[in-house]
């Protein structure tokens, strides 16, 4: 994964998962640092083990967020077919 790309991906994700990348990043011991616009870390130097690391997180964050998007749409349609309104049983 390029490193632009694993910017933006990180960027757009909400706080919880900042945290999570966060977490990873110190626990290999990264210079992190942080005022009040937030934390900073110069990933041009990362390691690639640190790096396949976080793409695989991201990829585990995408795979939950479809999971929870698949079982809404499920019970949206059970909703629809079984408690629609004005229907009687």
């Amino acid at each position: 994964m390029k490193l632009n790309d694993l910017k933006k991906k990180i960027e757009n994700l909400e706080e919880i998962h900042h945290k999570k990348i966060l977490e990873i990043f110190i626990k290999h011991d990264i210079s992190v640092s942080e005022n009040r616009n937030g934390c900073f870390i110069n990933i041009s130097s990362l390691d690639s083990k640190i790096i396949d690391e976080i793409d695989n997180f991201l990829k585990y964050i995408n795979k939950q967020e479809k999971t929870l998007s698949d079982v809404e749409n499920i019970k949206d349609t059970l909703s629809k077919n079984f408690f629609s309104e004005g229907e009687k049983n």
